[in-house]
């Protein structure tokens, strides 16, 4: 089987056509030795590189690729399967991105006309490759991570200090912090449904009824507000909702309100995240029950944007406060090409219509830093604390310039 990659990567040094020569002249004969074929295009210390060939000897070349120490940044853009090559001419040529005008259009002599010709054909490969021409896929992350430090905000709640469960299955709540790493604060707590001992919802729900699923959602809210009151939480907390667990009962706002006033917590303080795991069956109710949310001061978060059901199209029906990027989407995004121009999208959606978005299950720092680098500014993930049972979690984060805040 033959496959295509499409990568990007950032040189270490500018490199001379000389210098450049010299690199595709020694990839040319190395990949004639393999069945190899391909372009390279070179901009402002950026490359793109097509590589055709046989599956196993791509994905060998391109795993040396990864490690070869002359550049840093590397990004997988594309692959996948061709029936024929669309560089079969050339072992590697190369193309410095400079002889291209605005519009992507030859404005000098380049190595061949057959690649000028190959550049204008209507295909998703010269689209790849012409968006690189335009500008796109040439930049870099504009800080160095600082050095990262530790802060534990409050003592953790013992087991036998905590409330007793209000719902019919004993259950108990993770804690964890959506952070703004930029100014060292923590603007919300997460609240995650457990078993009395920590076991994952999955594992313990089972024992809830199909009809009763609903109900205990909504009714298990009720402990997570009395517990993040207890352990003196002060900024927002989030909860998770099914969307049915809304439409299915018409005083489900008001059972919201009459807890968080009970705990002396104010509705502004509370963000009720509507997870995509389910089909919404009935829209207008669905939006009716947002609007009495949003009316009594509680902000609506959509959780795992990317993973369920809806997607785009519930986006385009109502515009939540807060949007959270899957972390499908997000784990992996500094290397990977195709979650990178998801991510920049969806920014650029919430930028204009003033969504605030987190990106979920961050685990690293080279992920943490690039999404930075896109315009987001509120993390999620175990990078910075995973969930604490029971309790407020230490907090680990970069914050170079001041001390840590309290939480708000």
């Amino acid at each position: 089987m033959l496959s295509q990659l499409i990568y990007r990567s950032h040189a270490l040094t500018d490199l001379s056509d000389v210098e450049l020569e010299k690199i595709v002249s020694t990839s040319q004969l190395n990949n004639k030795s393999l069945n190899i074929t391909g372009i390279l295009l070179y901009a402002d210390k950026y490359f793109m590189q097509v590589l055709e060939g046989p599956t196993r000897e791509v994905e060998r070349l391109f795993a040396r690729i990864q490690s070869d120490d002359r550049h840093t940044e590397v990004v997988l853009v594309s692959v996948h399967p061709i029936h024929l090559r669309r560089f079969d001419q050339w072992s590697m040529q190369w193309v410095p991105a400079s002889k291209y005008s605005g519009n992507g259009l030859p404005v000098k002599a380049v190595p061949s006309d057959l690649i000028a010709a190959y550049l204008n054909f209507d295909d998703r490969t010269s689209r790849i490759l012409d968006a690189f021409i335009q500008g796109r896929w040439r930049s870099t992350p504009t800080h160095t991570p600082p050095p990262w430090r530790t802060h534990d905000f409050s003592p953790p709640i013992t087991q036998s200090q905590s409330t007793t469960s209000t719902t019919p299955i004993p259950i108990s709540f993770a804690f964890q912090p959506i952070v703004e790493t930029s100014s060292g604060e923590v603007v919300a707590f997460e609240a995650l449904i457990r078993g009395p001992t920590g076991e994952l919802a999955m594992d313990f729900l089972n024992g809830v009824s199909t009809a009763d699923v609903h109900r205990f959602d909504l009714e298990s809210k009720a402990d997570a507000i009395q517990r993040a009151a207890q352990l003196g939480i002060r900024c927002r907390l989030a909860v998770n909702l099914l969307p049915k667990s809304l439409t299915n009962a018409p005083e489900a706002v008001s059972f919201l309100i009459k807890q968080i006033r009970t705990c002396g917590i104010k509705p502004e303080q509370l963000i009720v995240e509507l997870t995509e795991e389910e089909a919404i069956a009935n829209p207008l109710l669905f939006q009716n029950m947002v609007r009495q949310l949003r009316a009594s001061g509680i902000q609506i978060a959509i959780d795992d944007f990317g993973a369920g059901y809806a997607g785009l199209s519930l986006l385009a029906e109502f515009q939540p406060d807060i949007l959270k990027i899957d972390k499908k989407i997000i784990q992996g995004v500094a290397a990977n090409g195709p979650r990178q121009a998801i991510v920049r999208a969806i920014v650029e959606f919430c930028i204009c219509l003033g969504i605030r978005v987190i990106a979920e299950g961050i685990e690293n720092q080279e992920d943490w830093q690039w999404l930075e680098s896109a315009g987001v500014h509120w993390f999620q993930g175990n990078l910075y604390a995973e969930p604490g049972l029971n309790q407020i979690p230490t907090i680990n984060w970069p914050l170079p310039h001041k001390e840590f805040s309290t939480p708000r």
